[in-house]
């Protein structure tokens, strides 16, 4: 079984154990909101896969865009009709276009008044994050950093040390949408 099958099947569980109660499985007109990031996917642990100067940037592109297509998957099994995804590592312009459903949006570049959030609102049934990564006070993380590892050192949110997943979550809280990773990093 292909890995993506693998973190599909994680992702529809997930989903399920942390949708309101209100929402039934495959109940249909769902919109999903997908955020995705590249430091904390499976392998990630040199700058070489994260940046397009790195000899393995290309190969960790496909991975990303092959966790955002096996949460996409997941969506629709639950009944997502709208999907919309923003490709939040560096530039933004990270996940193979030609190789996303054709029927789905997409946020790239930047800036973003949202950061990596850009584009949810309180529409949205659910968030997912995708690839997201310790934060700069883990000193055991793998890739560790909040926003911008050469210009912070730390972010707070209500006196509390956060971390971009802990930042998205709180966005998505703002709007009352539920959140869900597939990370358990952040």
């Amino acid at each position: 079984m292909k890995s993506h099958s693998i973190r599909s099947a994680i992702v529809v569980a997930l989903f399920l154990a942390l949708l309101p109660i209100s929402v039934s499985p495959a109940q249909e007109g769902l919109r999903v909101y997908i955020s995705a990031d590249m430091e904390g996917l499976a392998g990630v642990v040199t700058a070489e896969q994260l940046g397009p100067a790195g000899f393995e940037y290309s190969r960790f592109r496909s991975i990303m865009t092959a966790e955002v297509n096996a949460a996409i998957e997941a969506a629709r099994a639950m009944g997502a009709t709208e999907i919309l995804v923003s490709d939040s590592h560096g530039n933004g312009q990270n996940l193979l276009l030609e190789d996303l459903p054709q029927d789905i949006q997409v946020i790239r570049s930047w800036p973003r008044p949202l950061m990596m959030m850009e584009g949810i609102d309180e529409s949205f049934d659910a968030a997912i994050l995708i690839g997201y990564h310790s934060g700069t006070g883990n000193a055991a993380g793998v890739r560790a950093h909040t926003m911008s590892s050469a210009n912070l050192t730390s972010l707070k949110l209500n006196g509390v040390e956060m971390s971009e997943g802990g930042v998205s979550g709180a966005i998505a809280g703002s709007f009352g949408v539920p959140v869900m990773s597939a990370e358990s990093s952040i």
